[in-house]
């Protein structure tokens, strides 16, 4: 009843409210990029075999442009019928038979490094364990893999529920 004792702001109700707008901040998505590296789009199939050979524990590889753009990236599951059949390996590496990069190459999900990561995890549920290709500007700077995108998916799923539940 006494209009005196009354506050222009209440330091609990600005506290609760501060937690119900968390959200999944840019430093975390950034902690989750891979920084996988790069071929240039004029690279040959023998260069991809040797990016594998000298990277085993990556199974795809991200592919750029002249400009660091992404065009997509090729898969080595794809690339194995090749390398398993007798002359497969020498078929691919023949370059009168026309066939090259370009040929692997698989369009995939490219966000900027500051989008938000809901439309993100909408644009990958398709094909989730290739992951999605992070831009900074228009350049190539790594990728979010089926990993990371679980982790972060499960994160925002928190933040929500944590505004739902008492």
């Amino acid at each position: 009843t006494d209009l005196a004792r009354l506050r222009k702001f209440y330091p609990i109700i600005t506290e609760n409210r501060e937690r119900r707008q968390k959200r999944i901040s840019t430093e975390t998505i950034r902690a989750c990029i891979e920084p996988l590296p790069s071929l240039p789009m004029q690279a040959t199939l023998v260069d991809v075999f040797e990016f594998f050979k000298l990277h085993p524990e990556q199974n795809i590889i991200p592919v750029v442009d002249g400009g660091g753009v992404p065009q997509g990236i090729v898969r080595e599951k794809d690339l194995k019928p090749y390398v398993y059949s007798p002359y497969g390996r020498d078929l691919l590496r023949n370059s009168s038979l026309g066939i090259g990069l370009k040929d692997f190459l698989k369009p995939i999900p490219t966000t900027d490094m500051n989008s938000q990561l809901a439309p993100l995890l909408d644009l990958v549920s398709d094909r989730p364990e290739d992951g999605v290709l992070v831009t900074e500007g228009i350049r190539y700077r790594g990728v979010l893999l089926a990993g990371s995108l679980v982790r972060l998916a499960n994160d925002m799923r928190l933040a929500a529920a944590s505004d739902r539940n008492p």
